[in-house]
């Protein structure tokens, strides 16, 4: 059992994990640990040690490769692999999957201080995703899903980051073409359980630092999307295809309900209005519309830079389906709301021929303005999406028309679209901005715990970065009074110019001198995604 303990130690290690004793073999008489303690000084030459967390005892190789050499040699010498059970290896990494699945399947990897142990199986051990880089088992990939499905029940069915991973690699399977050829009625089969495992782990209880709603949500429209791709080579009747859709399209927009600002969400929510939007030419406008407002609305965020190309390809295909469906601008009064958007559409895309690639700043100013002008009709200014698209028109060509930007945030938020915490955080801002001090502060209060309960991620647009003055457009000068309280490193002042709302501020920043309670400052207030931030006059 000591030869064996140490096989199992050299393949955990060649997966960089610790393999605790209470998973080494049994054998007669002392514990392996035991055993192995008493040959620490001889098997030390393998370059196997022990260490200890806590109360807990774990093996380990000092280097994943001594693991590679150790079991390639065991592959090697068939005489030793066979007294090992490993007979049936063709290759040494199918020797380290039969291995990995032994230890996988131990009942006592099921126990709560080893769920972080046993989630690495399908997180990264067993874990199918050539596209990622995780394609060590690929060709065995049968096998690897038999591994994960032969781990103890009581932790499979109740683990959410276990059923989610193990649904991933399944879908990416049936989805590479290239890497797997198998029949569509294996696709569709690989597809509906991945499917149906997320659907289980969405049905558990979500734990804190566990597998979120928002990455489920998101797996499981791609699965739907892929096995109604699947179904229709197999000559599905369209109804069943059609339910597969739906269940699609509810995940997506349970994803974007949850998160409208990830661009992944938002990505997979654009394709997924575009898909079949050519089987209604009377909504096709809407969809093309609402789907360029939402692209064009995250390529002007800083961190949309890697997602540009994906997100362009997203607002060309918006522009395909428009003018399929609308033609070019007419200056006749519009008489419908679906015609008031392709007319301003149009406006917005006339005369530009090759759009590959181009954000919304790269439309020609002109049509920007027409386009904005058409959008503010009166058919459109209870469309949601009309006024989405028409607001970002205005922060890209009237960057300081506050009110403006606000009125049209007020309309989105009195409409009861879903405003994104991105939009909510802007609308914060630009009530400071028209000197409504106590709503923006009630905003920024609920902002905060919404911050605290999740990941989102926003950021300042440069035009809102500073508190500004109506008249001159330039930062905005302001008088503070220090309050008492506070920390060693942030300090509060009542603001006269925010209405008297307390607002931190840095200590490093002031001159220490002055700093005492009651003390009064001048600076200016710069935004941040919490809110008003006292900065001295200086602040670049």
């Amino acid at each position: 059992m000591v030869r064996r303990a140490i096989i199992d130690i050299a393949a955990m290690s060649t997966v960089r994990q610790l393999l605790p004793e209470t998973l080494l073999p049994p054998s007669k008489g002392f514990p392996t640990r035991d055993k192995l303690s008493d040959l620490q000084s001889t098997i030390g030459a393998l370059g196997v040690v022990r260490q200890r967390f806590d109360t807990v005892s774990n093996w380990a190789m000092i280097h994943d490769q001594l693991g590679r050499f150790l079991l390639t040699g065991l592959f090697y010498d068939a005489h030793a692999r066979e007294s090992a059970g490993l007979a049936a290896a063709e290759n040494p990494d199918h020797l380290r999957l039969i291995v990995l699945s032994q230890i996988a399947c131990n009942p006592m990897i099921a126990h709560p201080d080893m769920v972080g142990l046993a989630e690495t199986f399908a997180t990264s051990i067993f874990k199918i995703d050539p596209g990622q880089g995780r394609s060590d088992f690929a060709l065995y990939w049968r096998e690897a899903l038999e591994a994960l499905d032969a781990m103890p029940k009581t932790f499979r069915m109740t683990s959410r980051t276990f059923l989610h991973h193990g649904s991933i690699s399944r879908r990416r399977i049936a989805k590479d073409h290239a890497m797997f050829p198998i029949t569509d009625d294996e696709r569709a089969d690989l597809l509906q359980r991945s499917a149906g495992d997320i659907e289980a782990a969405l049905a558990l209880e979500h734990d804190p630092g566990g597998e979120p709603d928002l990455n489920l949500y998101n797996s499981l429209a791609h699965a739907y999307h892929d096995l109604a791709e699947v179904e229709v080579r197999r000559s599905t009747p369209p109804e069943q295809v059609a339910v597969l859709r739906a269940k699609a399209n509810k995940a997506t927009y349970s994803a974007y309900r949850l998160n409208p600002d990830n661009s992944y969400v938002l990505e997979l929510y654009a394709r997924d209005r575009l898909i079949g939007a050519d089987e209604d030419p009377d909504g096709a406008a809407s969809v093309a519309l609402e789907v360029l407002g939402i692209v064009y609305g995250a390529m002007q965020r800083e961190t949309a830079e890697l997602r540009r190309n994906a997100l362009s390809r997203l607002a060309d295909k918006a522009f395909d389906l428009l003018l399929r469906s609308a033609g070019t601008v007419h200056d006749t009064e519009p008489a419908t709301e679906g015609k008031a958007i392709q007319q301003a559409l149009s406006a917005l895309g006339d005369g530009v021929n090759h759009r590959e690639g181009m954000a919304l700043d790269d439309f020609p100013r002109a049509n920007r303005i027409d386009a904005a002008a058409r959008l503010g009709h009166p058919l459109l200014r209870s469309n949601a999406q009309a006024v989405r698209l028409r607001y970002i028109l205005a922060c890209m060509d009237h960057p300081k028309d506050f009110a403006l930007q606000l009125e049209l945030l007020e309309t989105l938020d009195g409409n009861r679209a879903i405003l994104s915490p991105q939009l909510d955080l802007e609308l914060a801002i630009l009530m400071h901005q028209r000197n409504r001090h106590h709503e923006a502060s009630r905003r920024f209060q609920k902002l905060r715990v919404l911050w605290v309960r999740g990941e989102h991620y926003v950021e300042v647009p440069d035009r809102l970065r500073w508190l500004l003055d109506e008249i001159t457009g330039q930062k905005r000068q302001v008088r503070a009074r220090i309050a008492s309280g506070g920390d060693g490193a942030r300090l509060h002042a009542n603001v006269q110019e925010l209405q008297n709302d307390r607002v931190p501020f840095r200590v490093a920043e002031f001159d220490s001198t002055q700093l005492r309670p009651s003390a009064n400052l001048s600076g200016l207030i710069a935004f941040g995604h919490n809110g008003p931030l006292l900065r001295p006059l200086t602040a670049g």
